[in-house]
């Protein structure tokens, strides 16, 4: 069975990349393709994948460093047009347009969410402000939802990584797809030993939709420490937020995040995510979560057990929440029990049997 890997683009290390990861791991033969790769910031950030990765014409499109985003109608038809005609099973991975491809074998393809900024979910940049005052994007916009459905039509078996995502998927395409959870690092995170430290923690990627603000408003109207570790490009408006308990760590290894964890109270997580893989970390590592209640969340949090849910996105909800919260009430094995339904093996397990699976039905 000859498999190739398809992926939206190589410029960030967040959960999508740790699902190329454990994909290449799965398939190790695969080659990667993708629009644009940018070698060495991938390799600092740790990206590791022993693979043959091919970026598209768009590696030569100048400053995609900064403005990758600016291209964008420019990734439908160019996955659209990879050439994959050499493998049996294509997988994309994608939540911008890998899942554009239109491979001659069988298309696998693993959905992170369906594109946000086209169907109205929180972006990092402000889509609705781009419209107001791009008037004719709404236009354009209109036009890529045309191509997307078109695309999500081709697919030979789509799977979404939560039930949240899954909904989304036949929401807007009508598509049944299968549920497979991204894989969490949690062996990484078993042996850290507790040690609260009477702060509570955040960390990720520093841009609005992840709604750290919510989480330093709130730490502020409790007057309680608050550590966020990250980078982004919400940061400079997060620090004018910040009160004098408010500290940021910038970017940390995994060694500084280990001590992160062991000395916080809580993690505190304030985003509707697709399914949100630092929840599951922090949980791994001992970790009581605070959480808003919706999304992905739902899926990897029990209440009461591996963490606690806040109901509304406003920084007096999370702040109620916060006040209630015990260290003591929650029991650390119970939640890296809980983690490990989560790990990197059992995605591995679970996306090698579906898609091995679907090509010997095929093969019949």
């Amino acid at each position: 069975m000859r498999v190739a890997i398809v992926h939206d683009y190589l410029n960030q290390y967040g959960g999508a990349e740790k699902v190329v990861e454990a994909l290449h791991e799965a398939f190790p033969q695969a080659p990667l393709y993708t629009s644009f790769y940018l070698a060495a910031y991938m390799d600092k950030a740790g990206f590791k994948v022993n693979a043959s990765i091919i970026p598209s014409w768009m590696q030569k499109l100048p400053f995609k460093e900064k403005i990758y985003k600016a291209y964008f109608l420019f990734y439908p038809p160019t996955f659209s047009r990879l050439k994959l005609s050499d493998f049996d099973v294509v997988i994309s991975s994608s939540s911008f347009a890998a899942h554009h491809i239109n491979p001659l074998g069988i298309h696998v393809a693993y959905i992170h969410t369906p594109p946000r900024y086209l169907y109205g979910y929180d972006t990092e940049l402000d889509h609705a402000k781009i419209k107001k005052f791009a008037l004719f994007m709404p236009l354009i916009y209109k036009l890529m939802r045309g191509w997307d459905k078109k695309a999500f039509s081709r697919i030979n078996f789509i799977i979404a990584n939560s039930k949240e995502v899954q909904k989304r998927i036949k929401k807007h395409f009508g598509r049944d797809s299968t549920v497979i959870y991204p894989p969490v690092d949690t062996e990484g995170f078993r042996n850290i030993k507790r040690e609260p430290g009477g702060y509570f923690f955040t960390w990720g990627r520093l841009v609005p939709h992840k709604r750290v603000d919510i989480i330093i408003q709130a730490c502020n109207i409790l007057n309680v420490p608050l550590k966020i570790a990250g980078s982004g490009l919400a940061e400079k408006s997060l620090r004018k937020l910040a009160g004098p308990k408010t500290t940021f760590l910038g970017d940390t290894s995994n060694e500084q995040l280990k001590e992160l964890l062991s000395g916080a109270n809580a993690f505190l997580f304030a985003a509707n995510e697709d399914f949100g893989i630092t929840p599951v970390e922090a949980n791994a590592s001992g970790c009581p979560v605070i959480a808003y209640r919706g999304g992905g969340a739902l899926e990897t949090i029990v209440e009461g057990k591996t963490g606690l849910f806040f109901e509304r996105q406003t920084p007096d909800s999370l702040a109620n929440t916060i006040k209630k919260f015990k260290p003591d009430n929650f029991d650390v094995k119970i939640m890296r029990a809980q983690a490990s339904k989560f790990s990197k093996e059992e995605f591995k397990k679970k996306i090698r049997f579906f898609v091995e699976e679907v090509y010997e039905k095929r093969k019949k």
